[in-house]
C-alpha cells in the first residue's frame, strides 16, 4: 500500500513538472528594457538632442529637451514595449550570419499596432546596433504608418506616412545625440 502511494506521488509529480515545463513562454529580447537604458544613458550624458524635421518640402532643426525626448520614446515606443509580457503575441525569428557580420531578432505581429520589431545585435561584442520597428494605427478613415530606426547611442530616425481620403502625405523626425553633440 504505502509502495503505491509513492508511486502515485512520482507519477503525480512528474506530471506536475511535464505540465509546468509546456506552459513556460518563450523568453524574447527585451526590447523596452534597451531603449529605457539607452534613455538612462542619455540622461547620464545630458548631451545636445538635436531635432531635425520636416517632409519633402521643407527642413528645420532645433534643440529638444531629454524630458520632452523621453515623453515621444514613450508615447511611440515604450509605452507597448516596456511591459514584461510586451512581445508573447510575437514571432520571433533569429537570422545569424557571420559572413555579413550580424545577428537579427525578426518579431512579428498581426495583432499589435508594432507589427515588427527588427534587433540588430553586434555578435562579436552582443551590443545592439539598432532596433527597427514598424508601427501602423488606423483611426476612421486615417491611417499612420511609422517606420523607426534606433541607432544604439546616436540617434532616433522616424518616417511617418500619413493616409487619409484626400491623399498622402510624409513627415521625417530624426534625433540625434551622438558623442558629437555632446556638451
Amino acid at each position: 500500500m504505502a509502495r503505491l502511494a509513492l508511486n502515485l506521488i512520482i507519477i503525480t509529480l512528474s506530471f506536475i513538472s511535464c505540465k509546468s515545463k509546456q506552459e513556460t513562454k518563450l523568453q524574447y529580447y527585451p526590447v523596452g528594457l534597451f531603449l529605457e537604458n539607452e534613455l538612462k544613458l542619455i540622461d547620464s550624458l545630458k548631451p545636445n538632442i538635436t531635432h531635425y524635421y520636416g517632409d519633402k518640402n521643407q527642413t528645420q532643426t532645433d534643440f529638444i529637451s531629454f524630458t520632452n525626448f523621453k515623453k515621444i520614446v514613450g508615447e511611440l515606443l515604450l509605452d507597448k514595449l516596456s511591459k514584461p509580457d510586451a512581445l508573447n503575441n510575437y514571432e520571433e525569428n533569429i537570422i545569424h550570419d557571420l559572413q555579413l557580420d550580424f545577428v537579427n531578432l525578426n518579431y512579428i505581429s498581426v495583432e499589435n499596432d508594432i507589427n515588427s520589431i527588427d534587433v540588430h545585435i553586434d555578435p562579436v561584442n552582443d551590443k545592439v546596433r539598432s532596433v527597427y520597428v514598424n508601427k501602423e494605427e488606423s483611426k476612421g478613415d486615417h491611417k499612420t504608418t511609422s517606420k523607426i530606426l534606433w541607432t544604439s547611442e546616436k540617434q532616433l530616425l522616424i518616417n511617418t506616412i500619413y493616409k487619409n481620403k484626400e491623399g498622402v502625405s510624409y513627415k521625417t523626425d530624426r534625433y540625434n545625440w551622438s558623442a558629437i553633440n555632446t556638451k
